[in-house]
């Protein structure tokens, strides 16, 4: 059995139980959570320098207009 294998069969026992199911879902939304946050730092380094600096402000004033305020659908 390989490890692929293994883990579904260890998933499938442990859902059985109500009290496990929740732990369960529990650890596995963590360790989403965790894989989220690693980030793409080297991705986004990998373009660092690929445009100017008067480009990159205005992105950022843009950015920052669009996205640094809340809708009113959301107040």
């Amino acid at each position: 059995m390989n490890l692929k294998q293994q883990i579904k069969q260890d998933v499938a026992l442990l859902s059985e139980r109500a009290e496990t199911r929740s732990e369960l879902l529990n650890f596995l939304q963590n360790m989403k959570m965790k894989m989220d946050t690693e980030g793409n730092l080297e991705q986004v380094l990998a373009h660092a320098g690929s445009i100017d600096d008067l480009a990159a402000n205005e992105m950022a004033e843009i950015i920052s207009i669009e996205f640094g305020k809340i809708d009113a659908e959301w107040e």
